[in-house]
């Protein structure tokens, strides 16, 4: 509704846009309105990117957003696992380019909150990094005995994504939503949860995955209130 103010922006990539399940179920349980400004394929970081065609695209929609007033909450999702990142000298940087992006993300962050603007950045999950739920489907209907890696270390994750961990903590109008915390249970991450699929692909949640993480993300946008 256009005509309503204060709503909330899901704002990333692909890997925002997988909790639109989830986001649109939300919106319609707190009654606000929502809106989902994709850049798929790139980051929604506007002093690093995967190259400066991204950087381009994500300033236009980074100025769009600031400029926004009716958008009060912003919830930031992409995916952390890049090994290269270029800012818009074209200095390319891959040896640190986890911490650059933590960087990046908190440099982003704190224009938003600087615009009198709420932000919930989604954390990392653990991917398959294969096509999962291609190869789980084929061993259900067909039958199959493909050999499955089913789960992941949790002390590997946390340990591959421990410089976002370390980076962001919650502070006033801002939350960190960490969606492995419904995911990992006890020493590894899980793919399936009562016998479904997280997945959709080798790293997009599916709708079943996207719902699992409703209650979780609610909580952190409940808090921000």
């Amino acid at each position: 509704d256009k005509n309503l103010k204060n709503y909330i922006a899901l704002y990333g990539n692909s890997h925002a846009q997988m909790y639109g399940y989830a986001f649109k179920e939300i919106l319609k349980k707190i009654n606000k309105t929502g809106i989902i400004i994709p850049l798929n394929a790139c980051l929604p970081t506007y002093d690093l990117n995967i190259s400066r065609d991204c950087l381009n695209k994500s300033n236009r929609n980074f100025k769009k957003v600031m400029g926004d007033e009716n958008i009060k909450t912003i919830i930031i999702g992409l995916n952390f696992d890049h090994n290269r990142l270029e800012n818009m000298d074209g200095i390319v940087f891959k040896k640190d380019a986890k911490e650059k992006l933590a960087l990046s993300l908190n440099n982003l962050i704190e224009r938003f909150l600087s615009a009198d603007k709420k932000v919930i950045l989604i954390g990392p999950l653990s991917t398959p990094k294969y096509n999962f739920p291609l190869d789980y489907s084929r061993n259900i209907f067909f039958d199959k005995k493909l050999n499955l890696s089913k789960n992941y270390p949790l002390e590997k994750f946390e340990k591959e994504n421990q410089v976002f961990f370390k980076t962001f903590e919650n502070k006033e109008n801002f939350r960190i939503f960490l969606p492995h915390k419904v995911q990992c249970k006890k020493n590894y991450c899980e793919y399936i949860i009562d016998n479904q699929s997280l997945f959709a692909d080798d790293n997009h949640l599916s709708e079943y995955g996207s719902l699992k993480m409703k209650n979780l993300l609610q909580n952190e946008l409940n808090n921000l209130n």
